[in-house]
């Protein structure tokens, strides 16, 4: 393992072990796609692809997770995926979130200049509820359970 960390479920703790490298943060991979949506945590990887998954609007693209809001997993993910030309920043809907995204666009700019635009089409896509994917999952099970209770014939 080149990277580990721990996360506490009941505060804020967060640890990354000594040694890690962040780097290589969780990933989801999705074959030869073109696309990455990079997120702060790996649970918000993982609820964009369920949110996905049920989505009509579904398509192939791989998860990262940076560990946090260092960049060196998108930076490292980029060197060894040339093939990827569509990055989308879903980093979380606050002020700290915020900040790293315009971060993570000015890093891009200095690393490819003028390049960047040729190379690369950068989207900003935070959740559209909550502070990230995590509480949008959350808040989109609860709309299908009140949906469900009043309609119980109903699919989704």
């Amino acid at each position: 393992a080149r990277y580990a960390c721990m996360r506490s479920i009941s505060g804020d703790g967060k640890y990354d072990a000594i040694g890690s490298d962040k780097a290589y943060a969780f990933m989801i991979p999705d074959g030869d796609s073109k696309a990455v949506w990079v997120f702060e945590s790996a649970i918000d990887a993982l609820s964009h692809a369920t949110l996905s998954n049920y989505s009509p609007k579904h398509y192939s693209a791989h998860r990262l997770s940076l560990g946090g809001l260092s960049p060196n997993a998108l930076m490292h993910f980029l060197d060894t995926h040339p093939d990827v030309c569509y990055i989308n920043l879903a980093l979380d809907n606050d002020p700290q979130g915020r900040a790293a995204t315009e971060n993570i666009r000015g890093m891009l700019q200095l690393r490819f200049g003028a390049e960047l635009g040729e190379k690369y089409k950068i989207y900003d896509h935070p959740a559209a509820v909550g502070k990230d994917y995590n509480d949008e999952l959350l808040f989109r099970r609860q709309q299908f359970r009140e949906r469900k209770q009043q309609d119980p014939n109903k699919d989704r």
